[in-house]
């Protein structure tokens, strides 16, 4: 039919017929007719505005408040695209040594190369807001060489190795599309000054009841006096097989204990350089890695079994442990005993987790799973986070 006549075919019937939803059917039918599928588009586009909003209400009704270890920064509305998470690495480094009575034994027993000789790199960071900061540093610094050295006839020994903090954070939004982007600037650092950070930390909480001062103003506002406990970046991935929820128990040998005998997320892992790819880090590489080393789940694994691919969801501060963390979420088409049996494969498996669970991925289940057994916050707010969103 002819556009023209459409038209006038319509305006002759509007006069004609004086019902609204009659109209409103011709005209619709008429632009249709002109505008091809950009009709659906614009639908489309107005149906996923509506799902945002929908989205951001169920967001919004996990109530963070309950979770007194959480501090939530910022999130995805489903997931981030991991292009629009930038995480480089700057020309800043922080590392502690060792107290001067312990440095000869702890050279000898582990290799000088381990540790440095002189606390190095305090001139890119302000202290100042640690009341007798240097007293406070070297008193902790004591604590952790001693326990460094006590390590070294056990099982598990404490090893020095070189690891990544955040320095700097900035949670933006791409213009034209409102997506949620992350950059966050990392230090270079090691093992040694994080367990000193994460002592002057607790340090703090035991003197001033410190973590009970942060929320996101003192956060936002304080980030760069207190960057110098900022010595790890995390990631927590909740992972989904046939059955339901994988959960992990925290092992006691882990030498961070805070969490020991209680069910976690299915994974827990720090970023370290060998993560670096020259000066950045992919933060999908970064998933793989630890899903590699404490699920044994390799990259041929996950390329086999995946269903979708891996979504980047909340950042958040643990102030438990004043760590800045990222949340994740992959479903995998394999059964609970496959796997197991790729755990027990794992590097870090049994090092690091001493049970593993699944529970059905149905709402009663998970909630009488939380509510009878000891399970960390961080684990049932990125369970809820991930209910949210409607992944399951």
């Amino acid at each position: 039919m002819n556009i023209i006549l459409l038209f006038k075919l319509a305006a002759f019937e509007a006069k004609q017929i004086y019902t609204p939803n009659y109209i409103d059917l011709l005209l619709g039918g008429f632009f249709g007719y002109i505008t091809g599928k950009f009709g659906d588009t614009i639908l489309g586009k107005l149906k996923g505005v509506d799902t945002s909003i929908k989205l951001k209400k169920r967001l919004k009704k996990v109530n963070t408040k309950q979770f007194n270890n959480i501090l939530a920064l910022d999130h995805a509305e489903l997931s981030y695209i991991p292009t629009d998470i930038q995480i480089r690495l700057t020309k800043i480094s922080l590392f502690f040594s060792p107290s001067l009575e312990f440095q000869d034994k702890l050279f000898n027993l582990f290799g000088a190369s381990y540790f440095k000789r002189k606390d190095y790199g305090l001139k890119d960071f302000d202290f100042s807001k640690i009341n007798n900061f240097k007293h406070i540093l070297d008193v902790n610094k004591k604590l952790i060489s001693l326990q460094f050295a006590d390590s070294i006839n056990k099982v598990y020994p404490i090893f020095n190795g070189q690891k990544l903090g955040v320095y700097h954070i900035q949670i933006k939004r791409i213009p034209d599309t409102d997506r949620a982007q992350l950059i966050i600037d990392l230090f270079k650092t090691d093992y040694f000054t994080h367990k000193v950070s994460r002592s002057i930390y607790r340090w703090l909480n035991s003197s001033t009841g410190f973590s009970n001062q942060i929320d996101l103003n003192f956060f936002y506002n304080n980030f760069n006096e207190y960057k110098c406990l900022n010595t790890s970046f995390g990631i927590y991935i909740i992972v989904q097989v046939n059955e339901g929820l994988v959960f992990c128990k925290r092992s006691a040998i882990v030498s961070n204990t805070e969490e020991a005998g209680k069910w976690h997320v299915s994974v827990d892992e720090g970023l370290d350089v060998q993560d670096l790819n020259k000066d950045s880090v992919d933060i999908l590489q970064f998933a793989e890695r630890g899903l590699l080393e404490e699920l044994g789940l390799t990259r041929s694994v996950l390329d086999k079994f995946k269903d979708g691919k891996i979504k980047f969801l909340d950042i958040f501060l643990e102030k438990k442990r004043y760590e800045i963390v990222i949340s994740a979420y992959i479903k995998l088409n394999m059964s609970m005993n496959e796997l197991l049996n790729f755990h027990r494969t794992a590097k870090d498996g049994d090092y690091e987790t001493s049970d593993i669970i699944c529970i059905e991925n149905e709402s009663s289940a998970i909630n009488k799973f939380f509510e009878k057994n000891h399970v960390t916050d961080m684990a049932k707010y990125c369970v809820e986070r991930i209910v949210a969103r409607g992944y399951f």
